[in-house]
């Protein structure tokens, strides 16, 4: 179990304010993060075998694509100035 003065320094730490309550409720949910690793932590691995565990390279290459030097004409969207890209995230 997580201490008061600990859950009050994780608090401050992390330049929070919050009332009694909230603080509560922070030193309930890290309590149980806490009991959860516990619990995986005392997990038996050891018979786990993991001999037909892929190891390859699963990142495809880079290919450079050959370009007449007007990258420009490559931008299925435009607008104005601006070029549009697919989002990467």
């Amino acid at each position: 179990m997580i201490k008061k003065e600990e859950i009050k320094n994780i608090i401050q730490l992390a330049r929070l304010a919050m009332s009694g309550k909230e603080e509560a409720l922070v030193k309930k949910n890290l309590s149980d993060i806490l009991n959860y690793i516990g619990q995986i932590q005392n997990l038996d691995i050891g018979s786990i075998k993991t001999d037909n565990v892929s190891r390859k390279n699963i990142v495809r290459e880079d290919i450079a694509i050959p370009h007449n030097g007007d990258l420009i004409s490559y931008f299925k969207q435009k607008e104005g100035r601006l070029l549009k890209v697919k989002k990467i995230i």
